[in-house]
């Protein structure tokens, strides 16, 4: 089997720093074995930076560092195409998973992106960590 290719939105990140024994924490130790590859995005990791910053756990920074994944860059106009789709402060996390041509979108954002509105309306596939791990172990 192949090594998946997910993203990770920010509430994936942050949840799985601070509480690695959790879904997304196992998540992040899959990429850190190498048994997933992440791929993130410049506005998603300074996202996560500010947050860690705010709640005093600037230390975490280098569990980021650890993992590796793939940074790359959005333009406004990459962004702006799923404005209506979820709101403008998560336009970013769709146009992330499309540049990265991943094979799935991990997050924990009940409210805007595991919608099924947004499931049906967006091409890849969307998981919480914990379906995305149920997904994968059937998957070898």
């Amino acid at each position: 089997m192949k090594k998946p290719v997910v993203f990770l939105d920010a509430c994936v990140w942050l949840r799985g720093i601070t509480y690695p024994y959790e879904a997304s924490g196992w998540v992040i130790y899959l990429s850190m074995i190498g048994e997933i590859k992440v791929i993130t995005s410049s506005p998603l990791i300074e996202e996560v930076k500010r947050n860690l910053r705010r709640k005093d756990k600037p230390h975490f920074l280098s569990l980021i560092q650890t993992v590796g994944p793939e940074i790359i860059d959005l333009t406004d106009r990459e962004m702006f195409v799923w404005a209506n789709v979820v709101p403008l402060k998560d336009c970013h996390v769709l146009a992330g998973a499309i540049k990265g041509e991943v094979e799935a979108l991990l997050t924990l954002d009940s409210e805007h992106i595991l919608k099924q509105k947004t499931k049906n309306r967006f091409p890849i596939p969307i998981f919480n960590p914990n379906d995305f791990i149920t997904w994968l172990s059937t998957q070898k």
